[in-house]
């Protein structure tokens, strides 16, 4: 679910630079409820880039961002990339309260592979008349859903998961292969996932028990789920040209401090280069070395759904943080 928040999250023009702390947050649930989400493992980063918020799977920080964005401007947003979520579910749709299945989960994935393209499910593809010898076609039908630029930074920050984050295990085949995809891990270990494509070939895994029962320590999307895709993968992309992923002309590449999420000054100790929708990157270079005293990065105003301390939308699991795994 997290990639389709942080999709939002652009669209709505938050940068993938803004840095975002991941403190517990209470949320006042009513009578006397109060929901606190965690991390896998209950650890804490502290402060993150939301691109690496995003790597590492981070559950505090993607609660925080779709409160920022809005339960209702998400669900719409899941909504037209192919995947059907019930907004009464609030918050916790950030850490995957509302099922869905393998094949709404690729559907939704892929605009991110396509430009924002969303293709909807063939069964057919093409039939043949034995009879007149013709064939008779079952064109596609496409959807524009996202900008080309989001479905590209999308793309740049799934591709990180797949290096340094939780699917780090696919780091060869990225190396050979352009790829990018997502891991996740559900209640007690009973499901775990890994969605991953490469610019031709978008694919799904799926583990679990038809009736969910734990598959016990280590049944991570990470560690089951993502050795099957890559072994899939590496068949299935040996008959096509290697190609990245092709960046849109509007999206806007700058030089950033990670730490700080400005533009790098020529102090800054460490450098990157970060990807932008136009209007949404950093104009005022880095304060911690060698910038001058100015506001925080820029953003467009983001309408949240309710402040914060405002009872959670009714029908948010309680102990999302016991339940939720990734």
């Amino acid at each position: 679910m997290k990639p389709l928040i942080y999709a939002a999250a652009l669209e709505k023009g938050i940068a993938t630079s803004s840095i975002w702390s991941d403190t517990p947050v209470a949320y006042n649930r009513g009578n006397n409820e109060v929901w606190k989400p965690l991390n896998y493992g209950r650890e804490q980063y502290g402060e993150l880039s939301l691109r690496q918020a995003l790597a590492y799977s981070n559950n505090v920080i993607t609660v925080k961002l779709l409160d920022t964005v809005g339960v209702p401007y998400f669900v719409d947003f899941a909504g037209k990339v192919g995947l059907p979520l019930r907004a009464e579910n609030g918050l916790s749709l950030a850490l995957g309260s509302d099922e869905v299945t393998l094949n709404e989960l690729v559907r939704a994935y892929s605009p991110f592979a396509t430009g924002g393209l969303r293709p909807e499910p063939r069964t057919i593809i093409r039939i043949y008349d034995r009879n007149r010898r013709t064939w008779t076609e079952n064109p596609p039908v496409i959807t524009p859903v996202l900008s080309p630029a989001t479905a590209y930074i999308s793309t740049q920050m799934l591709k990180d998961v797949m290096t340094y984050g939780t699917a780090k295990g696919l780091k060869k085949f990225t190396q050979l292969y352009p790829a990018a995809g997502k891991t996740g891990t559900t209640d007690d270990y009973r499901d775990a996932w890994f969605v991953g494509y490469t610019p031709g070939i978008i694919t799904g895994v799926w583990l679990g028990y038809d009736k969910p029962k734990p598959g016990g320590k280590g049944f991570t999307g990470g560690t089951v789920a993502a050795p099957i895709w890559e072994r899939f993968m590496r068949q299935a992309v040996t008959s096509r040209p290697v190609a990245d992923f092709q960046k849109p002309e509007m999206v806007v590449s700058v030089a950033i401090d990670p730490a700080t999420g400005y533009l790098a000054a020529p102090d800054c100790p460490d450098k990157r280069d970060e990807l932008f929708i136009p209007g949404t990157q950093p104009t005022e270079y880095c304060l911690q070395h060698g910038g001058e005293a100015l506001n925080p990065v820029a953003m467009p105003p983001v309408q949240p759904e309710a402040p914060e301390g405002q009872p959670a939308p009714e029908g948010a699991q309680e102990p999302i943080q016991e339940e939720i795994k990734e």
